[in-house]
């Protein structure tokens, strides 16, 4: 807004915004105002502690993998399957029933396909429960393909022994890897028979661990 101020004859005192302008008796003050319209324009102010913001997409890296037939094909695949294609299987998460059943189809559509190829297990997690855990371990022991483990992280409780499910030969850790296991735990309730019961299968897996990991390493059950 564009204010002007006519005089007539006399002197005015500036306007000041802070108080509204009075009319002085001694001289009479025209004031027009006029009003200029302008086309509102939008202005992101950014201060010094404020940052700007974007939608972050999380989106699974791609591998392209080129092949040529009859002419120029081009494929692309996530990087899970990339490394299946190359007979690698990635154990990275706890291990329960649903990542459990993901490793065991792959292991066994890897075998299915070619069996006189090495079988990559390579393994950085912290366990995960017993049913799975073993059920992955006692898969890798009906393959017919040559199985390798391989430590590229950590492989804790039942990582651990999964990593010792590899042929002779062909279990290895990285220098920097770190190896450890941990009795086995469990919560039981309900009736007294229940937990009677819950205890006797916890430790029967308990004594099953512990003879593989004897005939794996090749030490006896009393040093394991």
């Amino acid at each position: 807004m564009a204010i002007s101020i006519q005089s007539t004859g006399c002197t005015s005192s500036l306007y000041s915004p802070s108080r509204p302008p009075h009319p002085s008796p001694r001289c009479a003050t025209k004031v027009s105002a006029g009003l200029k319209i302008e086309p509102q324009k939008s202005m992101q102010i950014r201060t010094s502690d404020s940052k700007p913001r974007r939608l972050r997409i999380v989106m699974m890296p791609m591998v392209p993998i080129i092949r040529r037939r009859n002419g120029r094909y081009v494929e692309r695949l996530d990087l899970w399957n990339a490394l299946y294609r190359d007979r690698i299987v990635f154990i990275g998460n706890y291990i329960n029933e649903t990542f459990g059943n993901k490793i065991l189809a792959t292991l066994l559509y890897l075998d299915s396909t070619d069996n006189s190829k090495l079988l990559s297990v390579l393994i950085n997690g912290v366990g995960g429960d017993i049913t799975p855990s073993l059920s992955i371990y006692d898969t890798m022991q009906i393959l017919r393909s040559p199985v390798g483990t391989r430590c590229v992280g950590s492989a804790f409780n039942l990582s651990a022994f999964l990593l010792a499910a590899g042929d002779k030969g062909f279990r290895l850790a990285m220098p920097m890897s770190r190896i450890s296991m941990q009795p086995l735990a469990g919560t039981a309730q309900g009736k007294a028979d229940a937990i009677i019961n819950e205890s006797y299968e916890l430790l029967r897996f308990r004594d099953y661990i512990y003879e593989e990991l004897a005939k794996k390493t090749g030490h006896p059950l009393e040093k394991v």
